[in-house]
């Protein structure tokens, strides 16, 4: 096959022809076949290591390297190429490996009793909502006053004492 022929084009190729197939796996099967045609840019590194190349990121700015030192420096620490706007994004605080939709890391929890129970009760009787000012309000719904004041407690210990909201018991919930 020529160079040229993606797995999106050959997808429609199929699909124009009657063949039921997804993009998804015309894609896997594509780049099954010829690996050697897969982009420059691989496959997107895990969370860990983004966040250990971010703070090696930081360090050699806060050290005085300019953007070009430090993609070489990376590039030789993790055998990853990371763009000048890639760095710069992530230097002024644009972009970040710690943001984002995606599922954070029980790595960085510290394993508690209270950490536990307020996973629990959000995960069963609670919710989780970030404001559009990034804060971040946790509260549980019950009628058990006490069940909530225990939650309320576990809360503040487990935020260290971070705990802005409030508690109420007349309406049942804790914020």
């Amino acid at each position: 096959m020529e160079k040229g022929y993606g797995y999106h084009r050959i997808w429609k190729m199929l699909h124009g022809n009657g063949v039921e197939i997804s993009r998804s796996t015309a894609r896997r099967y594509y780049y099954k076949i010829f690996p050697e045609w897969v982009g420059r840019r691989g496959a997107c590194l895990d969370r860990t290591t983004r966040i250990r190349i971010f703070s090696e990121i930081k360090r050699l700015r806060m050290i005085g390297y300019s953007y070009g030192r430090i993609i070489e420096a990376i590039e030789e620490m993790y055998g990853v190429r990371l763009s000048k706007s890639f760095v710069s994004r992530w230097l002024r605080g644009i972009r970040s490996p710690f943001s984002g939709r995606r599922i954070p890391s029980i790595d960085f929890l510290k394993k508690t009793p209270d950490c536990g129970y307020v996973i629990g009760v959000v995960a069963g009787d609670g919710w989780a909502i970030r404001s559009r000012e990034g804060d971040m309000w946790i509260g549980s719904k019950a009628k058990d006053r006490e069940f909530i004041e225990e939650f309320a407690e576990s809360l503040e210990r487990f935020s260290e004492g971070r705990r802005r909201g409030r508690y109420r018991y007349g309406r049942g919930y804790s914020e």
